[in-house]
């Protein structure tokens, strides 16, 4: 499945009452990494998906031409002042969940995780990373606090879905420096 890479989209998956709004930002034969667009039409981050996890993807709804028009407001209106989206860049030849991840370790930054066999998503540090399985050392979303002795060792397989490099990850590691590290 190639995506097209020319305009916002509707991206679903095993959540069929939600959907997230992208424009692609890189792809190979099965992963996609997103810009991830948020309901005011600002970049908020990045999401990478394992295609197979998509199950539907919509251009030129009613919502995606509002959002383009919120996007055009966004333009002349940022909010660049308090954030900003790092650039990233990874090798399509080569497997694009692999260089994410490593990417979090080697920055120190926040991942939130979804995977194919579970409905709950993980939040974290990656801490150790193979070619096979990431350790990730847990954050509690709810206290912004490290979760004491609560680190999970995940197959990279079994990851269907990254975000990392968002607003929601980067104000919670603010919050963390401000509340304390450990529960």
């Amino acid at each position: 499945m190639t995506i097209r890479e020319d305009c916002i989209i509707e991206i679903y998956t095993k959540n069929q009452d939600s959907f997230s709004v992208g424009k692609v930002c890189f792809q190979n034969h099965d992963s996609v990494v997103f810009y991830s667009i948020d309901e005011q039409g600002k970049i908020a981050g990045y999401y990478a998906m394992k295609k197979k996890y998509i199950t539907k993807i919509l251009d030129n709804t009613e919502y995606l031409r509002k959002i383009g028009k919120y996007m055009e407001y966004s333009e002349k209106n940022p909010y660049d002042s308090w954030f900003s989206l790092k650039k990233v860049e990874f090798e399509i030849s080569k497997p694009l969940f692999i260089q994410i991840l490593r990417y979090a370790k080697d920055n120190d930054i926040i991942v939130t995780l979804d995977m194919f066999i579970s409905d709950y998503l993980e939040t974290g540090y990656v801490r150790e990373i193979t070619q096979e399985k990431i350790v990730l050392e847990c954050v509690d979303v709810g206290n912004a606090r490290i979760m004491d002795k609560v680190s999970i060792e995940i197959e990279i397989e079994s990851i269907a879905f990254i975000e990392f490099e968002s607003i929601d990850n980067r104000l919670l590691q603010y919050a963390m420096q401000k509340v304390g590290k450990s529960v």
